[in-house]
């Protein structure tokens, strides 16, 4: 909204949640981007006066209109900002730069024997500056857990991590413990040729960036063969290979983009599959799946959480929890029954204004068995609502159907069942994240 008589009224009315605001200047060109916990707090104070620094009021007389995204969480926000800075440029980013810095992994493909490893980058020159020529991945909120995913996949795909110039080794260099450990193939010792080496770190990227399935596939088919040759001891090796994968997988935080029009191409088949297989219509265009679960410990806390995928990636800013009402009753098919009439409560709300419960999805899946689908499909039922639901049971994987006492088993290595596997763990990730907080808090259960 362009700075006018009613700029203030347009300030106070910016949402109380974390998120990413934009200043543009009179050419809609933008000039900022930044984050914050609160956005309408965080946009006031750029327009109290007396509290700006000299570099920080010039960017304030150069703002014409504010824009702003809403996200769940101030983590989304730091990756939402540095995805927009990437992608503008903004003048007064890089003028007014503070002391944060990023957390990324980067590929030294500028070298003829690449390194992985972690980088902390505290400029837009910086990062500028190691991007060339190379790539970085990134930026993570936390890079802990990454460094454990490059362990793992360090294991499958050797690779160095010294700063040795390859290229100026003495001959008398010795492999180091590295290689003895199965972590590094010795390109210091020409163990290893340059294409065969690049090959490996190439797979790492392709894992660490959400396409490890074409992987999965090439394991499937080598797999495959060897049992066709009854090499059952190279067909197991290729299994190991394809299990490996599908955890590191489950790992990776994919650093999404926030464009409502993206997808993946490679994805539209699987969808389509799935969507084929369950028996639902993309009717609403995004592939806009939701999955629920529960999770209580010692029927204290208990908590349902709804996740949200469109186009076969997770839209964060449309996750939704729950605090669960029936307390102190061990029934998680009455809980189930209760999210799920919670949820689309929401639906047939002609003034619901949250966008996410306003969105009809194409498909429901349920994190558990039979019982908890009857549990939800009743609750469909009962509201007159008709969306294709299914559930997924942990023990044996299978699909089970409202209607049908045969359910479906998908090909275990098929993209299908890594992406519907997927969407089921981020519901249950997200329930167990929110149940911990209200434990280390000692929260009291309000229905909300």
């Amino acid at each position: 909204m362009p700075i006018d008589t009613d700029f203030k009224l347009y300030i106070n009315s910016l949402p109380d949640s974390p998120g990413v605001y934009i200043y543009r200047n009179k050419n809609s060109k933008v000039i900022y981007v930044g984050k914050a916990k609160n956005i309408k707090k965080r946009v006031k104070q750029y327009f109290q006066s007396g509290l700006l620094t000299k570099k920080t009021a010039i960017l304030v007389s150069k703002i014409n209109s504010i824009e702003y995204i809403k996200v769940v969480s101030e983590k989304e926000a730091l990756i939402l900002e540095n995805q927009l800075i990437k992608e503008y440029m903004p003048k007064y980013n890089i003028l007014l730069k503070d002391d944060k810095d990023y957390s990324y992994i980067i590929i030294t493909l500028s070298e003829d024997y690449p390194r992985i490893f972690p980088i902390h980058i505290r400029s837009l020159e910086e990062r500028n500056k190691l991007s060339k020529n190379n790539v970085l991945l990134g930026p993570y909120p936390s890079i802990t857990k990454f460094k454990n995913i490059l362990n793992t996949l360090r294991r499958m795909y050797p690779f160095r991590t010294c700063n040795i110039d390859i290229n100026k080794i003495s001959k008398d260099k010795r492999k180091c413990i590295y290689y003895d450990l199965g972590l590094c193939n010795a390109p210091c010792d020409k163990l290893v040729s340059k294409n065969e080496y690049r090959k490996n770190i190439l797979n790492i990227e392709d894992v660490l960036t959400g396409k490890g399935y074409k992987l999965i596939n090439s394991y499937k088919r080598l797999m495959n063969d060897s049992s066709d040759r009854l090499d059952f001891e190279e067909a197991l090796k290729y299994r190991n290979i394809i299990k490996d994968l599908i955890y590191v997988m489950s790992k990776v935080y994919i650093n999404e983009k926030y464009n409502k029009n993206s997808i993946d191409k490679t994805l539209i088949p699987v969808l389509n599959n799935i969507f084929n297989k369950v028996k639902a219509e993309n009717i609403s265009g995004k592939w806009r799946i939701e999955c629920y679960d529960i999770s209580n410990f010692q029927e204290s806390y208990t908590v349902g959480s709804m996740v949200v995928f469109e186009n076969g990636m997770p839209k964060k800013s449309d996750y939704r929890k729950f605090k669960m009402s029936i307390l102190n009753k061990p029934n998680d098919f009455a809980r189930i029954h209760e999210l799920i009439s919670r949820r689309l409560s929401h639906l047939q709300n002609k003034n619901e204004k949250d966008m996410s419960f306003k969105s009809r999805p194409d498909l429901i899946i349920i994190d558990g068995g039979m019982e908890q689908l009857k549990m939800a499909n009743s609750s469909l039922t009962a509201m007159n609502i008709s969306i294709p639901i299914v559930s997924l049971a942990k023990k044996e994987e299978l699909i089970y159907f409202p209607h049908s006492k045969v359910p479906l088993r998908l090909d275990y290595y098929s993209d299908e069942m890594y992406l519907i596997q997927r969407i089921r763990d981020e519901a249950h990730r997200f329930a167990i994240t929110y149940h911990r907080l209200l434990r280390s808090k000692g929260m009291k259960i309000d229905r909300f």
